[in-house]
C-alpha cells in the first residue's frame, strides 16, 4: 500500500474515530456506573472490545453508515465528522474525479460542524501536492438556526446547541492538530444568506452541503451552484435525513431543469456530476 494510501485511509479513520471506539465505550460505561451508582470494572474497561462485543461491532457498523444514535452520544466529541465511512470514502472519489480529470476550482462545504470533512479535503490536496486549490468552509459557529420557513417548522437541530454549536476556534484548533491550518483553509462565519451571495470563491470543482434546512440548503444551491464548473461535483449530506433539504434540492434541479441523475451514496447522501 502507497504512502498516500496509509495517509488518507488512517485520516478517515482518526476523523471519524474508529481508532477510538472502545474509548467512546469506556465513557458510556463509566457514564452508566455512575448513574447506578456503582463503580465500573477496571478488567471490564480494560478489555471492552471484548466484554462488549456487540456493542462495539454495532457501533463501527453506525460509524461507517453515519448514523448515529443516543448511544453513540458519549463519543461525540471524540470524531471530527458525523458523515460515516462511506459518505468520506466517495468523497475521495469526487476529489479523485476532479484531480486525475483536471476539473479546475476550488472546494467547499456548507455546514461543517467540528471541521473533519474539511480536514479531509485539505489533507487530499496536501498529500496529493494539489497547491493551487482552496478550502471553503461555511458555518455559522453557533449551531442550526431556528426555523425560519414553514417548511422547517418542526425541526429541533437549533435546540442542540451542546452538540453542533461548535466555535470558530474550536475548528481551527482541529485542522491545527493535522497541521493542516494554513492560508488555503478558509473559515467563512454566518447565516449563509448573509455570507455566501458575496464570497469571493472564484470557480468551484466541489459543492458540498451539509446545512440540514430548507433555508440554509436553498441559500447555498443559489448563491454558488452556478460557480460549479462542468465536471465539478454537487454533494448532499442530508437529502434523505432531513425532508426540508430534500425539497430544497428537488426544487432547485427542477427549476434549473437539471435533470443529471442522482448518485446514492448512503442511506442519506446524493450527488450529482454538473454536465
Amino acid at each position: 500500500m502507497s504512502p498516500t494510501r496509509l495517509y488518507l485511509d488512517l485520516l478517515k479513520q482518526v476523523l471519524l474515530n474508529q481508532t477510538g471506539l472502545e474509548a467512546e465505550l469506556r465513557l458510556a460505561h463509566v457514564a452508566a456506573c455512575h448513574a447506578a451508582g456503582t463503580d465500573p470494572d477496571p478488567r471490564h474497561l480494560r478489555d471492552i472490545r471484548f466484554t462488549e462485543a456487540e456493542v462495539f461491532a454495532a457501533a463501527a457498523a453506525r460509524r461507517d453508515d453515519g448514523r448515529w444514535t443516543a448511544a453513540d452520544r458519549p463519543g461525540l466529541g471524540l470524531a471530527y465528522t458525523m458523515t460515516g465511512r462511506r459518505r468520506l470514502d466517495h468523497l475521495e472519489t469526487c476529489l479523485d474525479d476532479i484531480r486525475t480529470g483536471g476539473v479546475p476550482g476550488d472546494l467547499i462545504e456548507t455546514g461543517i460542524w467540528r471541521g473533519g470533512c474539511g480536514i479531509f479535503m485539505r489533507g487530499y490536496l496536501a498529500v496529493h501536492a494539489m497547491a493551487d486549490r482552496r478550502v471553503w468552509l461555511a458555518d455559522s459557529f453557533a449551531g442550526v438556526p431556528a426555523p425560519s420557513h414553514a417548511i422547517d417548522a418542526g425541526d429541533t437541530l437549533f435546540r442542540q446547541d451542546d452538540l453542533l454549536a461548535i466555535s470558530r476556534p474550536l475548528v481551527e484548533d482541529a485542522f491545527r492538530r493535522f497541521d493542516l491550518l494554513d492560508d488555503r483553509v478558509c473559515l467563512v462565519e454566518g447565516l449563509f444568506e448573509e455570507t455566501l451571495p458575496g464570497l469571493e470563491t472564484g470557480p468551484l470543482a466541489l459543492l458540498r452541503l451539509d446545512g440540514d434546512l430548507f433555508t440554509s440548503t436553498r441559500a447555498a444551491l443559489e448563491a454558488l451552484y452556478d460557480r460549479v464548473v462542468p465536471g465539478g461535483w454537487i454533494i448532499i449530506d442530508d437529502y434523505g435525513a432531513v425532508q426540508g433539504c430534500r425539497i430544497a434540492t428537488d426544487m432547485f434541479r427542477h427549476v434549473r431543469g437539471i435533470t443529471t441523475p442522482l448518485d446514492r451514496v448512503d442511506w442519506t447522501c446524493v450527488a450529482w456530476r454538473k454536465s
